[in-house]
């Protein structure tokens, strides 16, 4: 594969010239803080402009100072980025963590994300291209314990699946619609207080496919069903051997589900679970060790992987490789089942890349999208794969 690599630039920062498919292009490092590209989320507009947001925090603010940001590409190549909520300078504020980014078939852009220190489940809304347009922010709920929700839009209204008090949870609204979230449907019981990693996908004939992980029972389990109706009880797709997990979800063009996941284990391997006479699961590599950075210190909570399927109908991941690993350390790596198998390769090894990613598809012409972070340089790097 050939990939186009830069790093998101400030609109003040000149743009650098790039020629799709050229793998030598220069990286540059625009944005230097801690954590600054932590959980980004990636879509395409419906004019083909491509969307990110992020979690920005500075070194040394622990807790709080932490912000929720959106970066457009513009035609230019260059990237615009604002401020959505909160501040990287205020040590009283810490949003912006797990967001979920999606743009609507007008062009409005919605983005659910976490309030660390209110504990809430947050919304914001840009509407569709207008005069006097300002983002309007929300919140979906009020838990008691770390969410990260994931939000999915579809026949005009916004969807949120999450994990709160016990539950997994589905909040809905209308697109454009005021005032507060109505209550959140409960889509099954928890053994825990608390789970993680939800993924919801709607398919064609409208039916809500989810996985989630229950971390008391170290399971991940999934269900289907309509909105407004009860769901079925969940059934296993695996159980896991240790309580922390992250992944993602991708639906075939059948409409079948295929979960993306980490397993953590003694030999950590990346799995991929299908159907097929029930839920099977196959490595799709070995990934070294996950848990800790060099300073001991876990690193669990800033992993994120993320999954699609493309315009030919190939399942593709993108993920990290940690330390130990068969063909590489800290490396972001990129994986698509062909018809022959898994095939990896990387996408980028200049330094601890990767830890956090997020894929679009550009439905225009096929272009796989990947946003991600430079945890050395504390970067929030991009680059894309064309068909």
């Amino acid at each position: 594969a050939v990939y186009g690599l830069t790093s998101c630039m400030d609109s003040t920062v000149p743009s650098l010239s790039q020629t799709p498919g050229d793998s030598s292009a220069a990286i540059v490092v625009v944005v230097d803080a801690d954590y600054i590209g932590a959980f980004p989320s990636l879509t395409v507009a419906p004019d083909g402009r491509l969307h990110a947001s992020y979690y920005a925090k500075l070194d040394g603010q622990i807790p709080g100072g932490g912000a929720l940001r959106h970066a457009v590409k513009e035609d230019t190549g260059s990237w615009t980025i604002e401020t959505v909520d909160g501040s990287v300078y205020d040590p009283g504020v810490d949003v912006g963590q797990f967001t979920s980014l999606a743009a609507d078939d007008q062009g409005g852009l919605h983005i659910a994300y976490w309030d660390v220190v209110n504990h809430d489940l947050k919304y914001a809304t840009l509407p569709a291209a207008g005069a006097g347009q300002s983002w309007i922010i929300e919140t979906v709920a009020d838990l008691d314990q770390v969410c990260a929700g994931y939000l999915i839009l579809h026949d005009g209204k916004v969807f949120i699946g999450y994990c709160g008090n016990g539950e997994v949870l589905l909040a809905s609204k209308n697109i454009g619609e005021t005032g507060p979230w109505p209550p959140s449907e409960v889509v099954a019981p928890l053994v825990a207080d608390q789970g993680a990693s939800v993924s919801p996908q709607f398919d064609e004939n409208g039916t809500l496919h989810l996985v989630f992980f229950d971390v008391m029972t170290r399971q991940i389990q999934y269900t289907s069903g309509q909105p407004g109706s009860m769901f079925p009880a969940p059934v296993t797709v695996a159980t896991l051997g240790s309580n922390e997990t992250k992944m993602g979800m991708a639906l075939d063009w059948t409409g079948s589900p295929h979960v993306i996941y980490y397993d953590i284990s003694d030999s950590p391997q990346l799995m991929h679970a299908f159907i097929s006479d029930g839920w099977k699961s196959e490595t799709v590599a070995a990934v070294g060790d996950l848990a800790f950075t060099d300073d001991g210190v876990s690193n669990l909570g800033y992993l994120q992987i993320a999954v699609l399927v493309d315009y030919q109908g190939l399942l593709r991941v993108s993920y990290y490789q940690g330390t130990g690993a068969p063909s590489g350390d800290q490396d972001l790596k990129h994986a698509v089942l062909t018809p022959g198998g898994w095939m990896i390769d990387t996408v980028d090894s200049t330094g601890d890349v990767g830890r956090t990613s997020a894929m679009a598809r550009d439905a225009h012409d096929g272009t796989i999208h990947i946003i991600y972070r430079d945890s050395t340089n504390n970067d929030l790097r991009y680059t894309y794969l064309q068909p």
